[in-house]
């Protein structure tokens, strides 16, 4: 860390950590947090166990017959030693409540669903934006469907995305909203149904001509326009399309637009600095996210599969992907004003560095960007649902935090699931940050250790 060494102070950074765990574990959590972790604690029972929860909930999403899902849940639970299951299980095999029991199991696996995802509709992703707004707190939109199949349904992101912008432009019912900026995450692989590294002249072509529009309405009503991270394969190209894009005349100016870092990946500084080059070679700031990476069972998966189980682009531990976002939060904080930066992440030491670091480099809370519009250098963003114990206390910081909030179009969460799937997968890890917090139980001290301590204590206490 040459970059402004100085300003990483440990101490300070400690004393922040703990004050915000500290006002974090004071949350008395609200019901469908209770059941959100309950079922994540029934997740984190075992790998197996897990596994066979999240296939279960892939495929219940498409079902509606009731005997169709008892008999699926009876085949995937049969013998599980916990005690809703065992209920679940016993009250499926009795005549006249049968029903019942599938429609509970139904009813508890969308429940779990809206924890994550934010509406099946534009009107409830509304309701549940306007409550956040009311408690301060800012937002991105995303509509869930990465990774379409077909033209016509990538057509359909694309006006989704078109109708939704205009939705918030001057005439809507936020347009005298004082300070009011609409913020949307696209992922570019729902632009194309061939999003693939393999043909990228073809890929480009489509998906910058798409991109362009989504730019141009983005302008039109003043909204920002976040460019998400997907799997690894599909970073560098995804990168060279946001670059070519924003290098063209019409946007070369544009302040309002982001991309996504992801710090687990073990070259993310390289690319980052390609990235930080690009960004002063265009003269025009724009917004980055750090992130550390929700597609590491994905990219784990898939090596094994390749049998390349050696040849891993992301840190396999906690430790090394948590020193790596501290290196780049660094490192994007002391590059202002040309970038402003978004942390997203629910980890309240990673929280803190940021903190710390942007206090002592003297960081204003706001200052104006090259086309005059006041911004705000540093924000924190957090998922729907997952950071609803951390966003009051983030609030009280006086930094600006944003909600990630994904919505699905359909009327139905099945669209929803791949990204229901990823949280809880993310969130049940055994070296989670929210397993350790919420359902473990850590002391202080193991929540607020800097990585070098917690590899130091891997290693048995070895230097």
């Amino acid at each position: 860390m040459s970059i402004h060494k100085s300003v990483f102070d440990e101490g300070h950074i400690k004393v922040k950590a703990r004050g915000l765990i500290g006002a974090c574990r004071e949350q008395k959590p609200e019901f469908n947090d209770k059941l959100a972790r309950y079922f994540m604690d029934f997740c984190s029972k075992d790998e197996e166990l897990k596994n066979m929860a999240l296939r279960f909930t892939s495929v219940l999403a498409s079902l509606k017959n009731p005997k169709q899902i008892n008999d699926l849940f009876r085949q995937y639970f049969n013998g599980v030693d916990f005690p809703l299951v065992q209920l679940a299980i016993f009250l499926s095999a009795i005549p006249g409540i049968s029903n019942l029991s599938a429609a509970s199991v139904k009813w508890l696996a969308e429940q779990t669903a809206r924890y994550f995802i934010a509406g099946s509709n534009i009107m409830e992703a509304r309701k549940n934006i306007w409550k956040m707004r009311q408690e301060g707190a800012l937002f991105t939109l995303d509509i869930l469907g990465e990774a379409v199949l077909s033209e016509s349904e990538a057509e359909n992101y694309l006006q989704n995305y078109l109708d939704l912008i205009a939705s918030f432009g001057p005439t809507g019912n936020w347009a005298n909203e004082i300070n009011f900026q609409p913020n949307f995450s696209i992922k570019p692989s729902s632009l194309y149904s061939q999003f693939d590294p393999i043909s990228p002249e073809t890929t480009s072509e489509v998906v910058k001509e798409r991109l362009r529009r989504i730019f141009r309405a983005a302008k039109k009503t003043n909204a920002f326009i976040n460019i998400d991270m997907e799997q690894y394969y599909f970073r560098d190209l995804t990168l060279d399309i946001f670059k070519e894009v924003l290098m063209e005349k019409e946007f070369i100016d544009w302040e309002d637009i982001g991309i996504v870092a992801q710090a687990y990946l073990r070259d993310s500084e390289k690319s980052l600095l390609k990235l930080l080059d690009w960004v002063s070679e265009r003269e025009t700031p724009i917004t980055i996210r750090l992130v550390k990476g929700a597609y590491w069972d994905h990219e784990i998966i898939l090596r094994q599969h390749q049998n390349r189980r050696g040849d891993y682009p992301i840190y396999l531990k906690k430790w090394q992907t948590d020193e790596n976002f501290e290196k780049l939060a660094l490192l994007l904080l002391s590059c202002r004003p040309w970038v402003r930066t978004a942390i997203g992440s629910h980890n309240l030491r990673s929280i803190a560095v940021a903190m710390s670091i942007a206090e002592k480099l003297g960081l204003p809370k706001e200052e104006k960007g090259t086309d005059g519009v006041i911004r705000n250098p540093l924000e924190f963003q957090i998922l729907y649902g997952m950071g609803n114990g951390i966003k009051k206390p983030l609030l009280k910081s006086g930094f600006p935090v944003r909600v990630y909030t994904p919505y699905v179009t359909s009327g139905s969460l099945i669209p929803g699931m791949a990204y229901l799937v990823r949280r809880i997968l993310e969130n049940t890890s055994n070296e989670s940050f929210l397993r350790s917090q919420f359902i473990g139980n850590s002391s202080m001290d193991e929540l607020i250790q800097c990585p070098l301590e917690a590899k130091q204590k891997e290693k048995g206490g070895r230097k």
